[in-house]
């Protein structure tokens, strides 16, 4: 990874491009990298939310009100704790081998927003974002019939976290959690998996899905 100051610098205008000088001071000045490892609880429930996290690399997932929430690289996770002054509300786990974030303070984002209150603006719109994009997500893959939930649901998985060079999705998910993804029973998900890997569309290791026939998948952006 770069030096801290010009990897920040790099990461902060290209996910935060209207953030204020003060705001990116406060990632400068009080920002720790963190690594984790596939299945390390980030957060958990019930935590105090003094500290925050900016995802630099990896995924996380969370679990709210019986859905399935991921979070990939440029999102916050336990901001919108934090900025309510309560405690953690969901466990974020890993599921990338390899996750790196951004540890923040909440108090000296406080100490920021009291001279600089518009100054989260930027970081609000981030969790907008995240939330109209599931919204869409949840609709486009609804409309989709049988196994196509499932199929979008991939290519949404795609669109999220990529591929790597071997054509594997980056991320471990279980079959309940593709379930929840699909808004499908995890039989009839189990069944859709199955019946993929039998028409050689692609192969499961575990939690993890490689593509056989990654034009199939990549035909439409979600």
């Amino acid at each position: 990874m770069k030096d801290k100051e010009i990897f920040v610098k790099d990461f902060f205008h290209y996910h935060l491009p209207e953030g204020s000088l003060s705001l990116l001071e406060y990632f400068l000045r009080y920002g720790e990298f963190r690594n984790f490892e596939l299945g390390n609880q980030i957060l958990r429930k019930g935590d105090p939310s003094n500290i925050f996290y900016w995802l630099i690399k990896g995924g996380v997932k969370s679990y709210r009100n019986g859905e399935l929430i991921l979070q990939r690289v440029g999102d916050f996770i336990g901001l919108q704790a934090a900025i309510q002054e309560m405690n953690i509300m969901y466990d974020y786990t890993c599921i990338s081998d390899q996750v790196v974030a951004l540890e923040l303070p909440t108090n000296q984002l406080f100490r920021l927003l009291s001279n600089e209150p518009q100054a989260i603006f930027p970081m609000m719109q981030v969790l907008f974002k995240k939330a109209e994009m599931i919204e869409n997500n949840g609709v486009q893959i609804m409309q989709s019939d049988s196994e196509g939930r499932l199929l979008q649901v991939i290519r949404y998985l795609i669109f999220k976290f990529g591929l790597s060079d071997d054509s594997n999705i980056p991320v471990e998910l279980t079959s309940d959690d593709l379930a929840l993804l699909s808004g499908s029973s995890r039989t009839s998900t189990y069944r859709w998996l199955k019946n993929f890997e039998e028409k050689g569309l692609i192969k499961r290791n575990g939690n993890r899905i490689k593509l056989l026939n990654k034009s199939l998948f990549q035909k439409t952006a979600v």
